[in-house]
């Protein structure tokens, strides 16, 4: 009991007073990388026929005005290094909310094979507002640093404490409808000296893609997985690409799913000079796409 007091004590003391800098388990990301609090602020007044969810390859790589040949709204709730455990909580929390009839889940392999979950869980809980489906997440997570962040966030929200304010982030601009515009362009030295890698699936993780495609068919949502394109040089790198897509198409073969695999497309048209880095997609690279992905989801009648 002493303990329990103690720990509760430190975490409000920490997350009132805003010294979480000098504390290691606890990390405040409010207004950091992402725009995320600025999105997540705009979602709760919006309604959306299209949502999509996924780590910074959706919100980098999906912006909702380039789909609207689809004739039906888009909102983006990607979020940086956004895992399926996150995706999931996401989806309960804001579903009720923007009320859509579509999912666009983009499976980037590292989201589910890596077994870190504390920076997305951490960006979540630090710009949203706090409550049982979070709490949900951050113990399930099994990080202390997630859950001290949620006891943190917690006791700054009761104390109603401002704010900290969106930082401008230097490489990025925030649009509406939650897209975020990567700058610049890969370095090509960089490209060439990309060692191979070897990424296993993360069992734990996989489940929560099953369980939001089980959410969206008990909620009247049609979902479909999709993995944006990433450099023919990184992709060239991975060594069990096959190893880490083929539990996707098991899961959609299992729940009648469709699944776009841009990196085996040949007919989307990209170089090197429409990355931003190895794997995310610049303003040019992102028009690209967006025509491919737009024309796909109304020629595969995605929308009957």
């Amino acid at each position: 009991m002493a303990v329990s007091i103690i720990y509760i004590a430190f975490t409000a003391v920490v997350g009132i007073t805003g010294v979480d800098k000098y504390v290691r388990n606890i990390v405040n990301l409010e207004g950091a990388y992402g725009y995320l609090q600025p999105r997540l602020k705009n979602a709760k007044n919006t309604k959306s026929d299209i949502i999509v969810l996924g780590s910074s390859h959706a919100y980098e790589g999906i912006d909702p005005k380039l789909l609207k040949e689809t004739k039906h709204s888009v909102y983006n709730l990607g979020s940086s290094g956004q895992n399926p455990l996150v995706s999931y909580h996401i989806l309960k929390e804001y579903a009720p909310i923007l009320q859509p009839k579509y999912l666009i889940l983009e499976v980037y392999w590292s989201t589910y094979c890596s077994e870190g979950v504390t920076e997305a869980c951490v960006d979540v809980i630090s710009n949203d507002q706090l409550n049982s489906n979070y709490f949900s997440m951050a113990l399930s997570s099994l990080k202390p640093k997630v859950i001290n962040t949620f006891f943190s966030q917690w006791f700054r929200q009761i104390a109603n404490i401002p704010e900290r304010p969106q930082q401008d982030i230097f490489n990025q601009i925030n649009h509406e409808r939650g897209f975020t515009e990567l700058k610049g362009v890969a370095d090509k030295a960089s490209l060439m000296n990309l060692g191979t890698a070897r990424p296993k699936v993360n069992a734990n993780k996989l489940r929560y893609i099953e369980k939001m495609v089980e959410y969206c068919k008990m909620n009247g949502i049609k979902p479909i997985l999709i993995r944006t394109p990433v450099t023919k040089a990184y992709f060239n790198t991975l060594i069990t690409y096959d190893e880490v897509t083929n539990p996707i198409l098991t899961i959609c073969n299992k729940y009648n799913v469709d699944f776009i695999d841009y990196n085996r497309d040949s007919t989307l048209k990209l170089t090197n000079e429409n990355f931003a880095d190895k794997n995310h997609l610049n303003m040019s690279g992102v028009k690209i796409f967006n025509n491919q992905l737009s024309n796909d989801l109304i020629d595969s009648h995605f929308f009957n």
